[in-house]
């Protein structure tokens, strides 16, 4: 079994779906049940400090976007627990030998986490902000929803080159960043996320500390200079993101079932 055959890896995602089923509903719901008290309680606090329903669009649009960040390290936390269901010996024996190859499992893992994960959470998040709106609706509120205001100001955006460079620019940052999770992912067994999270932090404040002794410099960078450093920025994210899925494979196929305890291999 060398080669990649599409039925055998739909039954191996098949398997591996199921097996997380519960998983996933149960991590959904809570999840929309933490945002749906999230938003509730503050924009209810909120409300009544301000004494006025006028600004209440604009209350639930604020607490939306802090929601969709937590969805946002929802994902992340998926992500960089790539391969925690089979942290137990017996859950790791009956993956490490379905009857597939190493692509076929590996790919059925990182597609839970990258398309089934981020569509469950997603689903919570919008769930969360129907439930508030028809929650207020009942104590007299507006029916207002963030979900379409938001992919109303997405779309009405005008498709021009610099609106296209930005949105790749945006999408090669994250897709670095879910790769260096994936990445932590496969590597380490325990407390991936957290280790993860550490060395992000860690590379940020670095970033910031010479982004900040540039500017004590009076370093300035004319427009062409900072698009193209821009775009090189964009360019090095997307491979190494390239990189950090490869090596992910590659670790993986190293698996046994007896590892060290931090690393999976």
């Amino acid at each position: 079994m060398e080669n990649f055959n599409i039925k055998r890896f739909c039954h191996t995602f098949r398997w591996l779906f199921r097996d997380r089923r519960n998983y996933l509903i149960t991590y959904g719901l809570g999840l929309a049940l933490v945002l749906l008290i999230i938003e509730v309680l503050f924009t209810h606090i909120s409300i009544n400090k301000i004494q006025t329903t006028g600004l209440y669009s604009m209350v639930v649009n604020g607490l939306f976007g802090f929601c969709a960040t937590v969805s946002w390290i929802a994902i992340l936390f998926c992500m960089g627990n790539l391969f925690s269901f089979i942290k137990n010996k017996q859950k790791r024996i009956a993956f490490l030998t379905l009857p597939a190859t190493n692509f076929e499992r590996w790919l059925s893992a990182l597609l839970m986490v990258v398309v089934v994960c981020p569509l469950f959470i997603t689903v919570a998040l919008f769930l969360a902000d129907t439930l508030r709106m028809v929650i207020f609706a009942l104590f007299g509120y507006e029916w207002y929803s963030c979900v379409k205001p938001l992919f109303t100001s997405f779309f009405s955006h005008d498709i021009n080159w610099h609106f296209i460079k930005s949105q790749l620019f945006e999408f090669s940052i994250l897709s670095w960043i879910c790769s260096i999770y994936v990445l932590g992912g496969t590597w380490f067994k325990k407390r991936p996320f957290s280790i993860i999270t550490f060395i992000m932090f860690a590379l940020l404040l670095m970033l910031a500390f010479i982004i900040y002794n540039l500017n004590k410099q009076g370093l300035h960078l004319n427009t062409e200079l900072r698009e193209t450093i821009i775009g090189l920025i964009a360019i090095g994210c997307a491979l190494f993101s390239v990189l950090n899925i490869w090596l992910s494979y590659r670790i993986f196929k190293r698996f046994q079932i007896i590892t060290s305890k931090w690393t999976n291999v």
